[in-house]
């Protein structure tokens, strides 16, 4: 989450021939009280349109735009808006109702008035007749002239509703996350990052092979090991420009790829630089041990940075989680790759994998080794927060006593048992256990898009599988779903996407 360049607060010297950028970093505790004070603001906002809330107050309060503006973005990570549905607005029955109708969604309403609009007033209704005009559209709807005026514009941009989707954050970790961003935007915006490292070169040299082949980088290694025993090497990672001359696209893979060798490395890294490109002009930015602590270097120092990354694990669980997916055994939960890193007692982490349901959000990180479970163990034990750690059995015992959910995996992590400690640790929210069955198939199909027939069958309470086609008859009429005879029932996106990669296949 690069801030956009107008919220972007640095400034720039001239040194030599050259001019150095400083990315604005928060050095001390001068602003934590007013973090605090943001927080707590929007704690006491959460449930509240946006058109309640007043955008200068927490501008006013810290004094620089920009710098509230970067704060307000990290806030996000926590706080963000959502537009409610027709259905959390109205009652099961005039719902129901609406379905039937097919006017379920502020468009669809917009929709059908202006048809009305159209057949009885010529396509133009003027103020005095619009109250009248509403009510007599609104009487063969099981909703007042009033609710059609606030449906029709839930969707509205100060409609929106502050939601919170994580644990209460400290101040500190904010600053954190504000100094990380704010590198990386910098680093986003970079022609070339070069990096000297100093360590067990040929672990480097295949951690940063491995992870240019995942994210499709070029990369050279500037000064080649002169032998076996040779413990320097300059690597040099190379951005790419977009159709419109711009860096920023391909540079989220150049951030992606070096957070992953400063975690592998973390003892390796001494210094480098960046060249970074902004509005057309060109910068150096330079990546001392600071920055580089900042990156995220000092999270998981412990003297250990002898193992290459390797990718084969993480691409498995993926590929396993997609399978389990589609038979429909992952209950909504969807496994994203590369999420935001997290700022967790003052340390930046860059989890493994993201767990989405609705608008559950929840990192997941799998330590490959005993040494880096035990680095994790030792950070979020200080802070423990809102996550889910996928270790090697014979690592369980660091993180005894501490309040994280844990699934011990002996080989190979077994996707029914990260589906299972999911929904222990982080069930639906207990408003979702009053829905009817249609509901939570809509729902269910709204978060994976595919629904396994033996789950569609238990869903609507039948005994035989042939009776779910008959069951689905009445509900499927108008609606964007697909009944598989043998597999189950999908989105209309869900089955575009099959046969595409069908063809792809063939």
């Amino acid at each position: 989450m690069a801030f956009a360049l107008s919220d972007f607060k640095k400034t720039t010297r001239k040194s030599g021939d050259e001019r150095v950028l400083y990315p604005y970093i928060i050095k001390d505790d001068r602003y934590l009280s007013a973090i605090a004070f943001a927080i707590d603001y929007f704690e006491r906002m959460v449930g509240r349109r946006r058109a309640e809330i007043d955008p200068a107050t927490l501008l006013e309060f810290f004094g620089d735009p920009r710098l509230a503006r970067g704060l307000v973005a990290c806030l996000s990570r926590t706080y963000t808006w959502r537009h409610l549905t027709v259905r959390e607005v109205v009652d099961e029955r005039t719902y129901a109702r609406l379905e039937e109708l097919g006017l379920t969604t502020p468009e669809a309403l917009r929709a059908c008035l202006h048809s009305f609009v159209n057949r009885n007033y010529d396509g133009f209704l003027l103020p005095e007749d619009r109250r009248l005009a509403l009510e007599l559209f609104c009487s063969g709807l099981p909703i007042s002239a009033q609710q059609l005026e606030a449906l029709m514009l839930l969707d509205a941009e100060d409609e929106a509703v502050l939601t919170k989707i994580g644990p209460t954050p400290a101040a500190t970790d904010i600053v954190t996350l504000y100094n990380f961003h704010s590198l990386e935007t910098a680093l986003r915006h970079s022609s070339t990052i070069t990096l000297r490292l100093n360590g067990p070169v040929w672990a480097i040299v295949r951690s940063i092979h491995n992870l240019a082949r995942r994210y499709g980088l070029l990369y050279e290694v500037a000064e080649v090991p002169r032998d076996l025993f040779s413990k320097e090497l300059t690597v040099i990672w190379h951005g790419r420009r977009d159709a419109m001359g711009g860096w920023s696209r391909h540079g989220r893979r150049l951030v992606r790829g070096l957070l992953r060798l400063l975690a592998a490395h973390p003892d390796c890294p001494v210094e480098g630089e960046a060249r970074v490109s902004l509005q057309g002009r060109s910068f150096r930015l330079v990546l001392d041990r600071r920055v580089l602590a900042i990156l995220g270097v000092e999270a998981r120092r412990l003297g250990q940075g002898d193992e290459s990354w390797e990718h084969g694990r993480d691409s498995q669980l993926a590929l396993e989680w997609s399978k389990a997916a589609g038979r429909g055994a992952t209950r909504g939960w969807r496994l994203r790759r590369d999420p935001e890193p997290l700022a967790v007692g003052g340390n930046i982490l860059v989890p493994d994998f993201l767990a989405v349901r609705g608008a559950q959000q929840v990192p997941v990180f799998v330590p490959s080794s005993v040494a880096g479970a035990v680095a994790l163990a030792r950070i979020i034990g200080a802070a423990p927060g809102h996550c889910l750690v996928i270790v090697p059995a014979e690592a369980v015992r660091a993180f005894k006593g501490l309040s994280v959910p844990l699934v011990p995996y002996a080989g190979a992590p077994d996707v029914a048992d990260i589906v299972a400690a999911l929904d222990i640790h982080f069930p639906h929210p207990a408003a979702e256990t009053t829905l009817t069955r249609w509901q939570r198939l809509e729902r269910m199909l709204a978060e994976e898009g595919f629904i396994a027939e033996e789950q569609l069958r238990d869903l609507l309470g039948c005994s035989k599988t042939e009776e779910v086609a008959a069951a689905l008859r009445g509900w499927a009429d108008g609606t964007r779903t697909h009944y598989l005879a043998g597999l189950g029932l999908c989105t209309t996106e869900r089955l575009e996407t099959v046969r595409r990669l069908l063809a792809e296949a063939a």
